[in-house]
């Protein structure tokens, strides 16, 4: 595995501050040139990362911020079984401002149509 798919990688899964991971991806460079992204988001990584903010171990601006980091990158895509559906969650986690706040009511909503889908 190559170091940015290892940085995307624990990016998806957000083990441990994003700032620093933000910061070497950036080294690397936006553009993503090959036809394959690098990894595939699934609802299990969404999942997991709404039941931290859900029992409070990410704020609403962590969760926010997540979520903008990985919703329009070349080189992650969402699981083609899903795409709509994680596409749409994204768009509402990332955008609270044009959307509804970050509340754990919201989340809890959110979360519930990721499992129904």
């Amino acid at each position: 595995m190559n170091r940015r798919a290892e940085l995307l990688a624990e990016l998806v899964r957000y083990q441990r501050p994003t700032e620093p991971l933000l910061r070497e991806l950036k080294t690397l460079g936006w553009d993503w040139p090959q036809e394959q992204p690098l990894l595939i988001l699934t609802k299990e990584h969404l999942l997991s990362v709404m039941d931290r903010f859900l029992a409070g171990a990410l704020s609403a601006a962590q969760l926010q911020d997540w979520a903008e980091n990985l919703e329009c990158r070349e080189d992650v895509a969402f699981d083609e079984n899903h795409t709509e559906l994680l596409d749409g969650i994204f768009f509402r986690l990332a955008t609270p401002f044009i959307n509804e706040p970050l509340t754990p009511e919201v989340v809890g909503r959110l979360k519930h149509e990721l499992l129904a889908g």
